[in-house]
């Protein structure tokens, strides 16, 4: 067999690359996938990027951090009464990295709801001025909080 025996593609067939479809959901937390276009018209609506109620769920963490204090708890004092590790300590630590594993897992589902739900707040710009060193002629900007000391080493100053 040559290469010459090898059917080929004779076209290149590809997706557009278009936006993927967003998930949103109501307050019922049944789910709709929009366009990317659409996310906003349906947020009007009423829709939501996330289905947790973070309230719900602080609760719920106040309990699973509780339970996993309480299971270590059991598995140290299980060592400490016993001068030795035990099948039922063994037990007790696997019940404790469950509940840690549990925990991680809500503080994850926390945070992409959160995430999704909230946007992130900028900090304003600080507006800053100088005048151009090869055209004298004078020149303002805003940058970000933290690089005010950067940009006062090349001669900019706050407005």
């Amino acid at each position: 067999m040559t290469m010459a025996d090898i059917p080929h593609e004779a076209t290149v067939s590809a997706a557009v690359n278009a936006p993927m479809p967003e998930r949103l959901f109501d307050a019922a937390g049944r789910s709709i996938l929009v366009d990317a276009a659409d996310v906003e018209h349906w947020i009007a609506q009423g829709f939501r990027r996330g289905v947790i109620d973070l309230q719900d769920e602080k609760d719920s963490l106040r309990l699973l951090c509780d339970t996993v204090c309480q299971a270590y708890t059991a598995y140290i004092d299980g060592v400490i009464r016993d001068e030795e590790i035990d099948p039922s300590d063994v037990a007790q630590a696997a019940a404790a990295r469950a509940a840690v594993a549990e925990l991680a897992q809500a503080i994850s589902n926390i945070e992409q709801s959160i995430s999704a739900e909230y946007e992130i707040k900028q900090p304003d710009g600080v507006r800053v001025r100088r005048t151009h060193p090869d055209t004298g002629e004078s020149e303002e900007t805003f940058v970000d909080p933290g690089q005010v000391d950067l940009y006062a080493q090349e001669g900019w100053v706050k407005a």
